[in-house]
């Protein structure tokens, strides 16, 4: 019984470090999307942007699956969306970002690389899971 408890209790303690940590992340994520910047330089790898969109989402989506385990299609969904709704208000709202497809394809493109690295990694803990008993 004392085991039962002890894993019960590491799972919600374990739960709730994970909503903390996607909440800080989203959060951090909304202002360095909306704090004024330079537009990107012409120099260097051009594509720049793109991956740190694309790094952002993934992230966040690894994430979101940890804090919300059972409503990953919903997370995945969420995201979508406020990738999308980000772009919107950068190019309405602000006058030093822009707001791209461009950028809304990296964050989907990001979403789907943690989408496969959070479903590789889970049939890999599944597999494992007869040899740790």
């Amino acid at each position: 019984m004392h085991h039962f408890y002890h894993r019960l209790n590491s799972n919600t303690v374990a739960k709730k470090w994970a909503l903390i940590i996607f909440w800080l992340a989203f959060v951090t994520t909304c202002i360095l999307m909306f704090i004024p910047g330079e537009p990107p330089k012409q120099t260097g790898f051009k594509h720049w942007d793109k991956i740190q969109h694309a790094i952002a989402f993934m992230l966040l989506i690894k994430l979101a699956w940890s804090a919300y385990p059972r409503k990953k299609y919903t997370a995945v969904i969420a995201l979508v969306l406020f990738g999308a709704a980000v772009e919107v208000l950068q190019s309405t709202l602000t006058t030093t970002r822009t707001g791209t497809t461009g950028d809304w394809v990296a964050d989907m493109v990001g979403i789907m690389i943690g989408m496969s690295v959070c479903a590789f990694m889970l049939q890999k803990n599944r597999q494992l899971k007869p040899i740790r008993r």
